[in-house]
């Protein structure tokens, strides 16, 4: 192209020398368009503005230059100068111009010349003209109105048709196009290559091969020979994209003309169908037959070697792209290395080559945040974020879904906020759905529902995803009802639920215990095929079953499950287990028979299931197989289990030699020590273990203190029990629950100490819990009778629609009465004569 824009200047010297375009129009109009074609536009608006004499040829020359070199507006400038200068477009004008309308996506403009063509009889009736209208509003996206303006021409030919058929293959309307193609078979016009191309590609894109074979065939009947790469190129990239790869390849072995077009369409074919290993092949044969790859090869096979993950592959890539010099050039391939090295998790060198790039951009940027956050490095990506913001880029659409991933994962609410605040400043950012439903799920799993909902609320168009983020949230923190109410208003405003809606749902059912609603949701699932081919969503139904003790419903639907897997038998063992069932026992020996290797969640299971049913000798088998197979070194929560399995045997030698073995200890693990030596009587042990975990810097919990309490309670030892009481409150802060209240008031009460067990009562959130007071009723049958008097008040208060609580007090009436030799009669007439007769 530039030789013959030399010689294209040197004979516009010869031209200006002769003085050839002082008289001749025609001279110059053909000086412009060469110009034009070769790209100099300059060089042709300056011979335009020198040409002394100017007609509409000259200007239809300069305005198709803007228009096919892809300057669209300045083509329309010229447009409107050359109707102000006193010249009337023809039909070669609109055609260009309408051109560049579509391509500038100027609708107004486009609808404003279509009237004005309207006006010109020769314009409106003109095929080409036509055409070039129906080009213009596909490009647009107004498809209804190109076809009311196609299905208006006076008469079609294959250009028509042809642009007819692109426009729809390129809006991904694959079945207009296709509609489009028979039709025109049908009024009898004879396909060109160009008709095949859209028609072959919307197949490709639709997936559907007996209409792509049907097209094929159709293609060679009209004489095109697959050989020929025009045609079959598109042919390779039908059949591997409906995955028919056998003809993929058969066809492109074939082709007269190898070049890296079909080379590369295969390639990406094999990489959109997870077949990585064969692009990759594909890549290395094509180098072996003396193509270099271009561009869209390396964002292929980079691509094709993230999926894989395979590092040394994408290492020989980068090697490849800088020996061909393509890293300065082309800032997206660097993107692709970039993503690359980040899917393969190595995010140091992805940061290196993106610090290399010339000049960054935010896909850099995204795709580097986007790799730390895949790969759990949350604070990285958040840091990155940060240096993104600081060296003045914009997240854009893309950024702000993986940066509030990131502020979830590292529960980062104030980040979030933050990142929340950046968002509204961009109405467009602010009224995405992806955006805000990104937005609901960082909310929600940083536990602040409220703001969940806020967000959801004012969400312009809620979609599903944003409904099962929501719901998700309030199964994650225990919000089961709410979860369950945001189900039944998803469905009230037309969503239907898919399978992440219904493995929330289902785990609510099962932590509320709501069975009728599990089974309601299990049958739409059956209804609507979801567990045909869904062994995870057929083990939420049987984990929901096993966990409202449905056990033959959950035995029933683990039978029904499409293939079983680990997860499956857990869920049905853990269910038996939870509900004390010897089934948990033999569920865990068949799995094994079936070639099901336990795991940690099994063991866990398995172990308290023997502890609920006191199987010793199933318990030390287990114990010596949990060993053999490694799975004891580092999980706490099997030593946990285990140690509590032990105590429950009361075996405790052998719970505290598992405790000794282990490297680290948690505060599950002391409890369960704890525990075993308190139910055995073994208070000082208990005491003592308590005393070595402070020492070596593990804090109790609530739970450690209900272990103590309840054994100075049940042994009556009101010194250590004070004691336990005042630490847990003054040392470690804790706001005593009902268990803490209810011990200490018992063991006041035991002791005799019947007013500091009130005054405790007093000072805690409790005051108003039947429980409690009949606690202290039951204790006052030593007492005098105007403190049972004041105390049975108290305890009718609090519970009066319960006829337990009379029956209490007139039990501890006809105590005290035996005690003092008075009549049950007289006595209880005495103290309650006020309250309640």
């Amino acid at each position: 192209m530039e030789k013959d824009l030399e010689r294209g200047t040197r004979l516009h010297v010869e031209i200006v020398q002769k003085g050839l375009l002082e008289h001749d129009t025609f001279v110059g109009s053909s000086l412009i368009n060469m110009y034009a074609k070769c790209g100099a536009l300059s060089s042709a608006k300056d011979v335009f503005d020198k040409l002394p004499l100017r007609n509409e040829v000259s200007w239809n020359a300069l305005i198709g230059g803007y228009t096919h070199q892809g300057h669209g507006e300045e083509a329309i400038l010229m447009f409107e100068q050359m109707q102000g200068n006193g010249f009337s477009p023809d039909n070669v004008t609109f055609a260009c111009i309408l051109k560049a309308c579509g391509t500038t996506g100027m609708a107004d403009k486009g609808m404003q010349i279509h009237t004005q063509i309207a006006r010109y009889e020769s314009c409106s009736t003109d095929i080409v003209v036509g055409t070039a209208l129906v080009d213009m509003y596909g490009r647009l996206g107004m498809l209804i109105k190109a076809q009311e303006v196609f299905d208006g021409l006076p008469f079609r030919n294959v250009v028509s048709w042809n642009v007819l058929i692109a426009r729809y293959s390129d809006h991904e309307c694959h079945n207009e196009a296709l509609r489009c193609f028979f039709q025109m078979l049908q009024v009898g016009i004879s396909p060109t290559a160009l008709t095949f191309l859209s028609t072959l590609k919307a197949c490709g894109s639709m997936e559907v091969l007996d209409l792509g074979r049907e097209v094929h065939g159709r293609l060679i009947k009209e004489g095109f020979p697959e050989t020929d790469s025009l045609v079959g190129t598109p042919l390779v990239d039908m059949y591997v994209k409906c995955g028919d790869f056998e003809k993929a390849e058969q066809i492109f072995h074939g082709l007269n003309v190898q070049n890296v077009v079909p080379w590369n369409v295969l390639i990406a074919g094999y990489g959109q169908h997870g077949l990585d290993e064969k692009a990759f092949k594909y890549f290395k044969d094509m180098q072996l037959m003396g193509l270099s790859p271009d561009a869209v090869t390396f964002l292929c096979v980079l691509k094709s070697c993230g999926n894989m993950e395979e590092l040394q592959k994408g290492q020989e890539v980068h090697d490849i792209i800088a020996r061909d010099g393509l890293l300065e050039k082309d800032t997206s391939v660097m993107c692709a290395l970039v993503d690359m090295y980040a899917k393969c998790g190595a995010l140091e060198e992805a940061k290196e080559v993106s610090f290399e790039l010339p000049k960054r951009n935010v896909i850099v940027w995204t795709v580097l945040i986007a790799g730390y956050v895949n790969h759990e490095h949350a604070q990285q990506a958040l840091e990155c974020y940060d240096q993104m913001l600081h060296e003045g880029f914009s997240p854009d659409i893309v950024t702000f879904p993986c940066v509030l991933k990131a502020c979830t994962m590292t529960s980062s609410l104030d980040k979030g906020r933050e990142v929340h605040t950046h968002i509204m400043k961009d109405n467009t950012l602010a009224t995405d759905p992806v955006i805000g439903t990104a937005l609901i799920d960082m909310y929600a799993r940083c536990g602040f529902l409220e703001m969940a909902q806020q967000v959801f609320n004012k969400l312009p168009e809620c979609r599903l995803a944003s409904w099962n983020a929501l719901i998700a949230g309030y199964v994650q923190h225990a919000q089961n009802e709410d979860a369950l109410s945001c189900f039944e208003q998803m469905q009230l405003e037309g969503f239907i639920p898919d399978r992440i809606t219904y493995l929330s749902v289902l785990k609510a059912c099962g932590s509320l215990g709501a069975v009728h609603e599990g089974h309601a949701i299990h049958v739409q699932c059956v209804k609507d095929g979801l567990l045909d081919d869904d062994t995870l969503l057929g083990t939420a139904v049987i984990d929901m079953y096993g966990r409202c003790r449905m056990l033959e419903d959950a035995q029933d639907a683990f039978e029904e499950l499409p293939a079983y897997d680990v997860v499956a038998w857990n869920a049905l063992i853990t269910g038996y287990s939870q509900h004390a069932e010897e089934e948990a026992l033999r569920c865990f020996e068949q799995m094994q028979l079936m070639g099901f290797p336990p795991d940690l969640v099994t063991f866990i299971s398995f172990f308290r299931a023997c502890s609920t049913l006191g199987t010793i000798d199933k318990g030390l088998e287990g114990h010596r197989q949990v060993v053999t197979m490694g799975l004891l070194e580092d999980d706490m929560a099997v030593n946990n289990i285990l140690v509590d399995m032990y105590a429950n045997f009361g075996m405790l030698t052998d719970a505290h030699r598992v405790f000794e073995m282990l490297p680290a200890r948690d505060v599950v693990l002391w409890n369960a020590l704890i525990s075993g030596y308190a139910q055995a009587g073994n208070d000082d042990i208990a005491f003592s273990l308590f005393d070595q975990m402070k020492g070596e810097g593990t804090e109790p919990d609530s739970f450690t203190f209900t272990i103590l309490l309840n054994t100075c309670s049940h042994q009556g030892l009101l010194h250590e029990g004070q004691m336990y009481y005042e630490i847990m409150c003054s040392s470690y802060f804790m706001i005593p629950t009902l268990e803490h209240v209810a011990c200490i008031v018992d063991i006041f009460c035991r002791a005799g100490h019947i007013e500091q067990a009130v005054a405790i009562i007093h000072r805690t959130e409790y005051f108003e819990d039947a429980t409690i007071w009949h606690t202290v009723l039951a204790a006052c049958r030593w007492q005098n009778s105007e403190l049972v008097r004041w105390v049975s008040e108290q305890t009718v208060q609090m519970d009066e629609k319960n006829p337990g609580s009379y029956v209490a007090m007139s039990n501890v009436i006809a105590s005290i009465g035996k005690g003092k030799g008075v009549k049950f009669q007289d006595l209880e007439s005495e103290i309650f004569s006020d309250y309640f007769w």
